[in-house]
């Protein structure tokens, strides 16, 4: 059944994959604050701001919300309260993924914290995000993910998926319309594409009392018959941040990837809590934890992954394809696959095209 789902997933693309680039959001009506609501969300991010992974850059944002309080309380929009505190704040804690969400409903109001159960049913509407699952043309897999899914309900989806392009001879992971997410996705791919080991991040987070924990994750193990050994590359956009960032790092780090696209946004601190309560249905991103490479000591926070191979996003598929097929050899004599080969490698984007189409041509 799970394989079934994925099959169907194919055809759930709403845009050529060849073509996507990701979209900018809808323009939010107007939505008033009060100065008494301005008042209080200034006061619970100030608060928030303790829990931030720099406690030395969260006194230099602190200092911008008092310096400008009085600006800041003149703000009377909710859309232009979240666009003025990710400019001005996040500048001040020099951190791109910081940000207000305008939409926001706190845990007491949603019936007490979200559970595992909550959030698997949440994803489950999403595809755990595998928007598309396929074979491209010369035997070339391609996964279209949008989100790395959190629950334990992802895992087999997200095997399902590897399963489907596992006799590929070479596979496209698309993520530059990717946010982010939590870490059983990761888990699973880094596990599934882990030929050789693949060595992992370690994630420091801020304890609610102040202090810091380390914790490094554990790669799921699998057999060697469902380990994918076979090129891998990986498709960035600016749009790109948070898990999709780390993931992306620590592949292109192990050299088990080819990252190709543009620079990602470099907006890769976690956080492991609930956003935080602003008040008036705004919750605040403050990232509570950093991620330290083994190898590199580092991160792509602030600086991104930069690509292997540099292209505008909406070019990155049709380059990663022409490098996959690269990496694929016609069998001998009149197999089908060859003469699909032949057709394929003499014009790659026409066939990429017709792959796409939403009917044959």
């Amino acid at each position: 059944m799970v394989r079934l789902l994925l099959a169907t997933l194919v055809l759930a693309t709403a845009a050529p994959a060849w073509a996507q680039a990701p979209v900018a959001a809808a323009a939010e009506a107007p939505s008033p604050l009060t100065r008494e609501q301005t008042a209080f969300a200034l006061d619970a991010l100030d608060r928030a701001l303790d829990a931030y992974i720099f406690p030395e850059k969260a006194q230099a944002a602190r200092a911008v919300l008092r310096k400008n309080r009085t600006r800041y309380l003149a703000i009377a929009d909710k859309k232009a309260f979240a666009e003025t505190m990710k400019a001005e704040v996040g500048a001040a804690l020099d951190d791109k993924h910081f940000y207000v969400n305008t939409a926001f409903a706190p845990p007491a109001a949603r019936g007490g914290a979200p559970d595992m159960a909550a959030m698997a049913a949440a994803e489950a509407k999403i595809g755990f995000g595998l928007a598309s699952v396929r074979r491209l043309p010369g035997n070339v897999g391609y996964i279209d993910l949008r989100q790395f899914a959190g629950s334990e309900a992802a895992a087999p989806h997200l095997e399902a998926a590897m399963d489907l392009v596992q006799g590929t001879e070479a596979l496209i992971i698309d993520l530059r319309a990717n946010r982010g997410g939590s870490g059983t996705a990761m888990d699973v791919l880094i596990g599934r594409l882990a030929s050789t080991p693949i060595p992992r991040s370690t994630l420091i987070w801020r304890r609610p009392d102040g202090g810091f924990e380390r914790v490094t994750p554990e790669t799921r193990s699998y057999p060697a018959e469902k380990r994918y050994d076979r090129p891998v590359f990986l498709l960035t956009a600016n749009f790109t941040i948070s898990a999709a960032e780390a993931f992306a790092y620590q592949l292109q780090v192990a050299g088990r990837a080819t990252v190709v696209g543009e620079t990602s946004r470099g907006g890769a601190n976690p956080m492991n809590r609930p956003l935080f309560d602003l008040g008036a249905g705004m919750g605040a991103y403050v990232a509570t934890g950093r991620s330290e490479h083994p190898v590199t000591k580092g991160s792509p926070n602030g600086v991104g992954v930069v690509p292997d191979v540099k292209t505008p996003p909406e070019e990155a598929l049709a380059a990663a394809y022409r490098l996959a097929l690269e990496h694929v050899r016609a069998p001998a004599g009149a197999d089908p696959f060859a003469r699909e080969l032949t057709r394929v490698k003499a014009d790659p984007d026409a066939e990429l095209r017709r792959a796409f189409a939403a009917s044959p041509s």
